[in-house]
């Protein structure tokens, strides 16, 4: 018998961790038709709207196929809108429409109660330490 017991493993604990997040996340986005990855998307496009379409794949870690899905329902939803860029035409950039900024309010406060859930009894010493640390851990497998 080996001493690794899986369940005892950080990478373990943060798989759990995760998927709770987001089965929760996505309970709290039901109402507005969103999914948590579709969410991810508007997130990004409302910190800087415009990104090239494989931008947004590398920031998300979606291959090419996962992504396009993503944008495609966003387009069909009247979220978001795609183009050629203009230095590069084989690039494709993705904008946000007036539909898809206006979500950015309610959907943004929406996140942030949750989070503030999720995250309650967490200092803020508590939350730079744990983002450092899971940046660390990214770093080291990049």
């Amino acid at each position: 018998m080996s001493d690794y017991q899986l369940r005892q493993t950080i990478g373990f604990t943060l798989f759990r961790t995760s998927m709770r997040l987001k089965g929760e996340f996505s309970r709290e986005l039901n109402p507005f038709d969103i999914t948590t990855e579709q969410f991810a998307v508007l997130g990004l496009l409302w910190e800087k709207d415009a990104l090239l379409q494989h931008e947004l794949a590398e920031l998300l870690f979606k291959d090419r196929p996962n992504i396009t899905r993503i944008l495609e329902k966003l387009e069909r939803k009247g979220l978001v809108e795609r183009t050629p860029d203009d230095l590069d035409r084989r690039a494709t950039r993705v904008n946000l429409t007036p539909s898809g900024a206006e979500l950015e309010a309610p959907l943004t406060s929406l996140a942030l109660d949750f989070r503030a859930r999720a995250y309650r009894g967490l200092s803020d010493a508590d939350m730079r330490d744990l983002g450092r640390l899971l940046d660390r851990i990214l770093e080291n497998l990049s």
